[in-house]
């Protein structure tokens, strides 16, 4: 029993002691860091930096913690990385990238206990929030200055991220110091609007080496093209560090760095609240160079001597003055802003003292100077499409030339025979109609094959679409002329409908269309579309293909207006499957209408839910479609008539009325099922009446 109560004391000893313990813990400040990539990322391996650096400065007073890798302007994402800090005790947020901004702001309102501290960010709104951004253009100023004097070609290079103030002051900041330098110094910049990305700063960095830039700066977290720089030959190019020394990473290619010291600022604002148990917010901080908050890396050893030492003077002459410690703007100022324009086009009006930009309009640049040559971003990819070169290009420019070349010796076929009954009768004027719209799709199918641009794109849509409902509605309108005549036949009633009414229906029948594709072309261009695929493509190579945000909408539509015509066609064809066959074609339009509707059914579905990999099979199908439904009907209409007229022209005579019953010999003068008389082998009233209603139809 007293082993147990001895037991049970020490138990409780040893419990008062850990909770002691935790209780002592639980009393210094516990500060958190949200980072938006891992500490391989040179800008977040700066912050941690600045964060080991605090808390080694204050190990007793000063716990940390990190939230690596949270994914930047996703607020549901940010916020539940802050509200895990928040959860697990820390007092202090450290917010470290643009994209958590908006994230921080509004939990800085829901939570006012808890100090917010915002990097980088221009503007504070809360008494609990700190807004601290750097003038890391200072460094980048000097940089621009040493990279005008060791240039060769004086073309100066930047590969910049995103356009925000930290950067676009950066890129400013580096043609006034080359230009500074050497005044004949040119700038040439590419936005990737991306931080990280490997194939981006590759292909930018290349592509700047083209234009004959042989200095290299980089305005994002990335040292790829440090490295790139640093295989090529020696002296031939030389870049330049962000945020951190990349002469360490990299090597002596890398001539300087403008470099971030976070501690300095981090632990002035922990100390802060250390000292007096709170931060005073409502405030954004902006040190610079003075402050010790950015710094100038170290040279490297390429650089001469003479020249590091201008760079020194130079950095002591801006930088160590009593306007430069007084936090005054000693870059963007007289003849270097001279010229400049807003982003909204008005010219730039110093608004500091000595006419230089007051520390606000510094904070908000996002314009360039009029000697920066901003380049588009996306013009150093090579574009992926089926060109010229390849087998499939190849196979279908073959199958598609050969498709028209046959529709159009059967075209002239019909030319030569148009005389004939066999081609009189069913309308020459239409059998041309239809051989336009069929040629307008083989346009289409070519242009489906080339290298995507707007104008190909676009005119591909019109030429297929306005083809088809021409080659359709020219078969319902056709149809439903015979239809029409031999209802008015059955009373010996002479009906004459024109080519000339029927032009007129056929134009009716285009004119929706032909509002809809302005529409579509006018409202949503189907257009080329580049589209990035890294997971398949060579880090250089990007999907080009035609494409439009609401295609798939605009597409439905129009197959669906062009299928109520298909639907009128099948209806006529099943209403005239009685009819003369010279004049009635019922049984071969029915077939080009099950077709069109089936080849509709099959490709529309595949061709707008292919993926981008499938870029090779949609062009294809899209193709295809074009050509096959132009070479069906067109075969399938043109080809029964020139077997007629070129095998069995004994066929090939003036068209009779007979009945089923007068063909198998019975030459009885009573009426068939339909309502007609029979014929017999004579001419009777009722042959005068149609051959005449379709030769005046003819004229």
């Amino acid at each position: 029993m007293r082993v147990r109560f001895s037991a049970l004391v020490a138990f409780a000893l040893i419990a008062s002691c850990l909770l002691a313990l935790s209780s002592a813990q639980d009393t210094r400040l516990k500060a958190g860091f949200v980072y938006n990539a891992d500490l391989t990322h040179l800008w977040t391996y700066e912050h941690e930096l600045g964060r080991h650096g605090v808390a080694s400065a204050h190990p007793t007073a000063l716990l940390t913690s990190v939230k690596p890798s949270v994914a930047e302007f996703n607020l549901e994402v940010s916020r539940e990385a802050f509200e895990e800090l928040i959860a697990e005790g820390n007092t202090m947020i450290f917010s470290t990238s643009s994209g958590f901004e908006v994230t921080a702001k509004a939990l800085a309102q829901e939570y006012p206990e808890i100090s917010f501290v915002q990097n980088p960010s221009s503007s504070s709104e809360a008494d609990n929030y700190v807004a601290v951004d750097a003038r890391l253009y200072e460094p980048y100023y000097l940089c621009g200055y040493l990279a005008g004097f060791m240039s060769q070609t004086h073309r100066i290079g930047v590969i910049s991220g995103v356009q925000i103030p930290l950067v676009v002051t950066a890129l400013n900041a580096i043609d006034i110091g080359a230009r500074d330098a050497v005044p004949e110094s040119d700038t040439y910049a590419v936005y990737l609007f991306d931080w990280v990305d490997p194939r981006l700063h590759q292909q930018a960095t290349h592509q700047l080496l083209a234009r004959g830039c042989d200095m290299i700066l980089t305005l994002t977290g990335s040292t790829v093209p440090d490295e790139i720089v640093a295989s090529l030959s020696a002296g031939s190019a030389y870049s330049f560090g962000f945020a951190s020394d990349f002469r360490v990473l990299v090597g002596p290619t890398v001539l300087s760095s403008a470099a971030f010291n976070w501690f300095a600022v981090y632990d002035a604002l922990v100390q802060e609240v250390l000292d007096t148990g709170t931060m005073v917010g409502n405030r954004a901080l902006y040190p610079g160079t003075a402050a010790g908050a950015v710094t100038f890396a170290p040279m490297s050893d390429r650089v001469p001597l003479e020249i590091q030492t201008m760079v020194q003077q130079r950095e002591a002459e801006l930088f160590d003055t009593p306007r430069a410690h007084a936090g005054e703007e000693v870059i963007f100022c007289g003849a270097a802003i001279e010229g400049a324009l807003d982003e909204n086009g008005d010219p730039v009006v110093p608004e500091g003292t000595d006419g230089c930009l007051s520390i606000d309009q510094v904070q908000r640049m996002v314009w360039h100077l009029p000697t920066v040559a901003v380049i588009d971003g996306a013009f150093y990819y090579n574009d992926v499409y089926m060109d010229s070169s390849s087998a499939g290009y190849i196979a279908m420019m073959t199958v598609v030339s050969i498709a028209t070349a046959f529709s159009v010796l059967c075209a002239i076929g019909i030319i030569v025979y148009h005389k004939t009954p066999v081609v009189h009768y069913s309308s020459v004027f239409f059998a041309a109609v239809i051989f336009v719209g069929g040629f307008l799709q083989y346009v289409a199918a070519f242009l489906y094959l080339q290298r995507p641009s707007d104008a190909v794109c676009m005119l591909a849509v019109w030429f297929e679409l306005i083809g088809a409902i021409v080659m359709i509605a020219a078969i319902v309108v056709k149809n439903a002329r015979i239809w029409w005549v031999f209802r008015a036949t059955k009373k010996m009633t002479i009906v004459k409908v024109t080519n000339v009414h029927l032009f007129v229906c056929l134009v009716a029948a285009v004119g929706p269309l032909l509002v809809l594709l302005i529409l579509w072309t006018t409202l949503d261009l189907w257009g080329a579309t580049t589209v990035l695929n890294p997971q398949d493509l060579d880090v250089d190579e990007r999907y080009l293909k035609c494409a439009s945000d609401d295609e798939n909408v605009w597409f439905g539509v129009s197959f669906g207006y062009i299928g109520v015509w298909l639907l009128a066609a099948a209806i006529f064809s099943w209403l005239t499957r009685r009819f003369p066959s010279v004049f009635n074609e019922s049984t071969v339009i029915a077939l080009a209408v099950y077709n069109i509707i089936l080849l509709e059914i099959i490709t529309l579905p595949l061709v707008l839910t292919m993926s981008d990999q499938e870029y090779a099979a949609r062009t294809i199908l899209f193709s295809l479609a074009a050509m096959y439904r132009a070479l069906a009907t067109l075969s399938l209409i043109m080809v029964p008539k020139l077997f007629v007229a070129l095998v069995t022209p004994e066929k090939n005579v003036k068209p009779r009325i007979a009945t089923s019953r007068t063909s198998r010999g019975n030459t009885s003068s009573k009426s068939n099922n339909d309502g007609y008389r029979d014929a017999g082998d004579a001419r009777t009233e009722l042959d005068e009446v149609v051959t005449q209603i379709f030769e005046s139809s003819e004229a």
